[in-house]
């Protein structure tokens, strides 16, 4: 396994291990890690895949439409039922490529949307992720404006957010892992000294190791409350 590759399985398994986060600095960690998955001028999927070309779809549930009503809401919170392993929703799923995903809107309000993109360099580039600058511009003004709304509600969207957008990216991006990281066809003999002794052979051994919980089960992870439109 070449660098490159060994870096985007790390990179993946930290963002799982991410799902777990308990307090805003390891969000922060987790917008870096999709900053650097993602957006970097070139994203290191793009580097892990170059050579694998693999077809990476990023399903995401069908948002409604409310422009017929007769007044908009300040503020329309799709993040929560983005994900479909989460919510299933009566307008169905879509299969996004990545440029496609990275432009869908996770919040709506009068001033204009706010993309997962913007999500991610805010986190990764103004909150701390990587940089921490406190110049604003007008996407990270209305970023924050927003977000604060929800606040107040006793909502912690950023968190929501980042966990849809992580569950998302990992769900897309596991046929890629899976492609770096192959079992070989026959395993040696394992033993331990203890009461959950593995003692398998060849085959047999492969196909325990497969039945096992991997980390990245965690895309079954339940997140916190949330609007859900």
């Amino acid at each position: 396994m070449d660098w490159v590759d060994e870096l985007f399985v790390r990179r993946f398994d930290d963002l799982a291990d991410g799902l777990r986060a308990r307090d805003d600095y390891e969000r922060l960690k987790v917008a870096a890690g999709l900053r650097q998955m993602l957006l970097d001028e070139s994203p290191l999927v793009h580097q892990a895949n170059r050579s694998r070309r693999l077809k990476l779809r990023f399903r995401v549930n069908k948002t409604r439409d409310h422009s017929h009503l007769p007044v908009q809401p300040d503020v329309l919170f799709h993040a929560h039922g983005l994900d479909p392993t989460v919510f299933q929703v009566l307008e169905g799923t879509r299969e996004l490529k990545l440029e496609e995903f990275l432009g869908h809107p996770l919040v709506e309000t009068p001033q204009g949307a706010i993309s997962i993109a913007d999500l991610i360099r805010y986190g990764a580039n103004k909150a701390g992720g990587v940089h921490l600058d406190p110049a604003r511009d007008e996407s990270d003004a209305r970023l924050e404006a927003a977000f604060g709304r929800m606040a107040a509600f006793g909502v912690h969207a950023i968190a929501i957010a980042l966990q849809t957008i992580t569950r998302i990216t990992l769900a897309a991006l596991k046929p890629l892992r899976d492609a770096i990281v192959r079992l070989p066809a026959t395993l040696p003999l394992l033993r331990t000294t203890n009461s959950s002794d593995i003692r398998a052979f060849g085959s047999k051994a492969a196909a325990s190791f497969l039945r096992r919980p991997s980390r990245t089960s965690l895309f079954q992870a339940s997140v916190g409350m949330g609007l859900f439109v």
